[in-house]
């Protein structure tokens, strides 16, 4: 069932038909294996080098996106890589894993969002600038979490994505009017949440998405990622590559504190982010 199908006429959304269109956002066409599921598959707990690698070989799209953005100016490996095996060899396997992710994300949001390409734009720009935020801090704070905060970044705005196939016509009346964040009866990070779970994408991931723009953190690892992508929410905004209002004042000091950084740590990354931004995108245009 298409998207187009699955959208009503009214403006406000409910769980069933968020997870519905959740589950048609993720099917490849006649019904394969879609973007979410490979994104799930390369942040496995576990997974091996080797079968890193054949997965992202197994479809040649995904491998050539891949090997462009491994050759490109960004990673300064320009001509040293023919192979996936080669580049996570060069570029290791968390590095490799962004670059999929990133270009997995990219796949959704041009076969399925229904957005103007104005708005397609920003919200990819967005997400990539997040995650290379997010990457930036957990190498300060929480290094064994760099690829998991990379991934939190591409992905904690999903539930925007899935309010633009839902509801493109509302989306556009509300995007005119300069509202930053969408009235659908739901907020987009409890529609995130039912996405990351209707993909069945970790419950870590699923958890900081929920948690990512305001309240409490949750517990453990998830906790640390939801503080994390909190921050790099706000690293993105403070940028110029925010998609609304930065999180409330006592939110973001709450994931300062759980991070242990600081505001002078924030701006000191917001100056170097724009230019990283800039080159990444530019890679994956490549």
């Amino acid at each position: 069932m298409s998207i187009a199908t699955l959208s009503r006429s009214s403006a406000k959304l409910d769980d069933a038909e968020i997870l519905a269109g959740a589950r048609a956002m993720n099917l490849a066409p006649g019904g394969g294996v879609g973007q979410a599921q490979r994104m799930a598959a390369l942040y496995r707990p576990g997974i091996e080098l080797a079968e890193l690698t054949a997965l992202i070989a197994a479809e040649p799209a995904l491998a050539l996106r891949t090997l462009k953005v491994a050759n490109s100016a960004y990673y300064r490996r320009c001509g040293e890589v023919g192979t996936v095996q080669r580049a996570v060899q060069v570029l290791g396997a968390t590095t490799v894993k962004g670059i999929a992710a990133a270009a997995c994300l990219d796949r959704v949001m041009t076969t399925h969002a229904g957005m103007a390409a104005a708005e397609a734009a920003r919200l990819r720009r967005h997400s990539i600038a997040a995650a290379l935020a997010a990457q930036a801090l957990a190498r300060r704070c929480a290094p064994a979490l760099e690829a998991e905060a990379f991934m939190a970044g591409v992905l904690h705005e999903v539930g925007m994505l899935v309010f633009w196939a839902l509801r493109p016509d509302e989306m556009a009346r509300q995007a005119a009017l300069g509202l930053a964040r969408p009235d659908l009866g739901l907020s987009h990070a409890h529609c995130g949440q039912l996405v990351m779970h209707a993909w069945q994408l970790p419950v870590w991931l699923q958890l900081t998405v929920a948690h990512h723009a305001a309240g409490g953190l949750p517990e453990a690892m998830a906790g640390d990622l939801c503080a994390i992508t909190r921050l790099a929410d706000a690293l993105a905004t403070r940028s110029g590559f925010g998609l609304g209002d930065e999180c409330a004042r006592a939110d973001l000091d709450l994931a300062l504190a759980r991070c242990g950084l600081s505001e002078a740590d924030l701006d000191a990354l917001a100056g170097e982010l724009p230019e990283s931004v800039e080159a990444f995108i530019g890679a994956l245009n490549t």
